[in-house]
């Protein structure tokens, strides 16, 4: 399948799926008959059986709830634009694409794809949705920094506080969350205060972030032996027993995402790690954790792209 091809399957599968959300808004009797008869008719290239999970949030989407996606697209609904409900649906469908791996390439393709259902639909239409991807692309990528903060926080607890449990590490993420609000804190660069409900408590982002924070650890934590062994390798001057705490896990964790998950490229996965460094590492840590994980790439002929 060419690429051309895996586009149009995926922009098809999205279109079906909002299609489908947009029916039950207002035949939801019908679904069963729809999907099978006019969704494969009109979508050809569509796998609906995709588009099923997104609707029904299932399968790999099971972790996402109809509260997550509503408190998640709210901030789209820009100001001045009729919120209709083929608009609703298709955002819907974008925010389950980006909330079911924040770390995946897939939403700028779902991107895409809104912008092919909503190409006919007048230029209004069109850069309100533009507009609402941005929005919920920003969220996404504050979603993405604050997970990947709660997991180094989390590597690092779990290198001084061996015998901790994952539930007692799970409160210890709540906690770091609680007190973002604390003057002083953190800096003004931590990114917890909007996942913080008016009252104090930790609104339903911020439970998810916690959430796919630990999951993320849980797959880094059995792989560090092979992970620091990558990491000595492309390491021409520092043995990784020097290495600080903090520049030793945020290497983990880059390593992890460029050797292992591999699902978002290689240049914004070192961008996002220095990033963190910058806040939380000594001054001279950006240049580091950028030199060495520009080496792995280079030791292991992974391409930036």
């Amino acid at each position: 399948m060419t690429h051309s091809s895996n586009c149009d399957s995926h922009a098809d599968t999205r279109t079906a799926a909002a299609s489908w959300i947009y029916a039950a808004s207002f035949e939801p009797n019908q679904l069963a008959s729809l999907l099978n008869a006019l969704l494969e008719e009109l979508f050809p290239n569509a796998k609906l059986d995709d588009a099923t999970d997104i609707v029904k949030l299932q399968g790999k989407y099971a972790s996402i709830t109809p509260e997550l996606i509503d408190a998640f697209i709210a901030q789209a609904h820009t100001d001045g634009y009729e919120i209709t409900a083929w608009r609703e649906a298709v955002l819907r469908v974008l925010a389950a694409d980006m909330l079911v791996n924040l770390k995946t390439q897939s939403a700028p393709m779902t991107e895409d794809a809104v912008t092919r259902i909503t190409d006919e639909l007048g230029p209004k239409w069109r850069g309100s949705s533009k507009n609402a991807c941005q929005w919920l692309s920003g969220l996404r990528t504050r979603m993405r920094k604050t997970m990947r903060t709660l997991t180094l926080a989390a590597l690092y607890m779990r290198a001084y506080r061996p015998y901790l449990t994952f539930d007692d590490m799970r409160e210890a993420l709540q906690s770091l969350v609680l007190r973002s609000n604390d003057d002083g804190f953190f800096n003004e660069s931590f990114p917890f205060d909007e996942f913080l409900a008016d009252d104090g408590s930790i609104n339903i982002k911020g439970r998810f972030v916690i959430e796919s924070a630990m999951k993320f650890f849980c797959d880094i934590y059995p792989n560090i032996d092979r992970l620091d062994d990558i990491i000595q390798h492309s390491s021409r001057n520092w043995r990784v027993s020097r290495m600080t705490t903090i520049d030793l896990n945020l290497l983990r964790i880059g390593v992890y995402e460029l050797m292992i998950e591999k699902n978002a490229s290689p240049r914004a996965i070192i961008n996002d790690t220095v990033e963190i460094a910058k806040i939380y590492s000594a001054e001279p840590s950006r240049k580091f954790v950028n030199g060495i994980l520009q080496q792995v790439c280079s030791d292991n002929r992974i391409t930036m792209g």
